[in-house]
């Protein structure tokens, strides 16, 4: 178990630093992602801070126009968007109320005011000048503008009641001006989303990275579990082979104790048999008390007997000695006839 959760958490440990490194390049291009807007952005307000300097505030700072649509409002304003929107400056946009009677556009155009938010000074120029599709339109509605009526494409180009025409792709200040802060307010936008994904991906590292600490933990842990696992599984195997040892000495030992035991048992046999027989023999003697008078008897007559042997051995004794003594004096008599008879 301990080997399997180390293969296991070593697995674990690749996989979780892949996920920091993909985790890690997130947040570098993030950052990167996030670096180029906020100096793009830094960059573009800084061209457009020293393109409008002056005392006072112009009215194209007022002014918020749909993106496409900056050259067209270029071509129908040009120059006038810088003007100020105070009274007090030299050059300055008059807020005046609504035309009483206001010329309607020519049939198939739709009023710049539609495209541009603007303060209220500019209701009149903006209600006064109709965009078109294309230039084709343009040329052919051109003819009934009414006084102070103007026609603008997408595109740029300009046509005027009183014939006054500029053609599409010559880019104005004011045109660029405008595309530059709608490039600048698109810009803006996309800044919290880019730093919200930013923060998501320092947050996603700071995961990864605490995942794979843990992982890298879990794998020392696992790794130093599996040696400790591995060393007690080499202590348990010796202790095997000194007990293995121990029971084949053991096992030697109980064969001999069962052989012992076995002739204990043919002993046992067999002094139970003689202890049957003397039980037999035992019995067959009758009363003890008439035996103990016979052995009592017995022993009388023994004593009486041994005494009766040792005086009979003595006698015995007495007569070899007389024996020995005549055998002696008979040889003495020869000896003595012998010397008479010489």
């Amino acid at each position: 178990e301990a080997s399997s959760a180390a293969d296991r958490a070593a697995e674990d440990l690749p996989q979780a630093r892949e996920a920091e490194a993909a985790a890690r390049d997130a947040l570098q291009s993030a950052s990167a992602s996030l670096t180029a807007l906020q100096a793009e952005e830094r960059a573009l307000a800084k061209v457009l801070t020293s393109a409008t300097p002056g005392r006072w505030r112009p009215l194209i700072d007022e002014v918020q126009v749909e993106s496409g649509y900056e050259a067209a409002l270029g071509a129908g304003l040009g120059d006038d968007l810088g003007a100020a929107v105070t009274e007090d400056a030299p050059i300055h946009w008059r807020n005046l109320p609504p035309l009483e009677r206001a010329e309607p556009l020519p049939e198939g155009t739709v009023p710049l005011s539609t495209y541009v938010e603007a303060p209220d000074l500019l209701g009149r120029r903006l209600g006064q000048i109709g965009v078109v599709e294309d230039e084709r339109q343009g040329e052919d509605l051109a003819p009934r503008l009414r006084p102070g009526q103007r026609l603008v494409s997408v595109g740029g180009m300009l046509w005027r009641w009183d014939g006054y025409v500029r053609a599409a792709g010559a880019e104005t200040p004011t045109a660029k001006l405008l595309a530059q802060r709608n490039q600048l307010r698109a810009l803006r936008k996309r800044l919290p989303p880019a730093e919200a994904a930013e923060t998501e991906a320092k947050a996603a590292l700071e995961k990864a990275r605490a995942v794979t600490a843990e992982a890298s933990r879990r794998e020392k842990e696992s790794r130093d579990a599996a040696r400790a696992a591995q060393s007690v599984l080499e202590q348990r195997r010796r202790e095997h082979a000194q007990l293995a040892q121990k029971a084949t000495v053991q096992e030697s030992r109980l064969v001999s104790i069962e052989e012992t035991l076995e002739r204990l048992a043919a002993e046992i046999a067999d002094h139970e048999a003689q202890t049957a027989a003397l039980r037999e023999r035992v019995a067959a003697l009758g009363e003890p008390a008439a035996a103990r008078d016979a052995v009592e008897g017995l022993r009388r007559a023994l004593a009486a007997k041994r005494e009766a042997f040792a005086e009979a051995r003595s006698h015995r004794d007495r007569v070899e000695r007389d024996i020995e003594t005549r055998r002696k004096r008979v040889e003495a008599i020869a000896q003595e006839t012998r010397s008479w008879q010489e």
